[in-house]
């Protein structure tokens, strides 16, 4: 499964998936003004996961998407 992170400055960014081949993304936690999650989905199938911040709730992807 591709991933990546990156620390830029204070804030963590986190990824698992697929999120290039997205044809839409739903914020699922936070504002995207500061900490947050966004699903990203291909024909309602969940293909990858972004968060800044809420790193805790971001790895929780990661079995979501082993089990997949």
């Amino acid at each position: 499964m591709p991933s990546f992170w990156s620390d830029q400055y204070d804030m963590h960014i986190l990824a698992f998936g697929m999120t290039y081949l997205a044809d839409r993304s739903e914020l699922v936690a936070g504002e995207l003004s500061g900490e947050c999650v966004l699903e990203y989905f291909r024909d309602d199938k969940l293909v990858g996961v972004c968060g800044i911040g809420m790193r805790p709730t971001i790895q929780s992807y990661r079995t979501k998407f082993s089990l997949a």
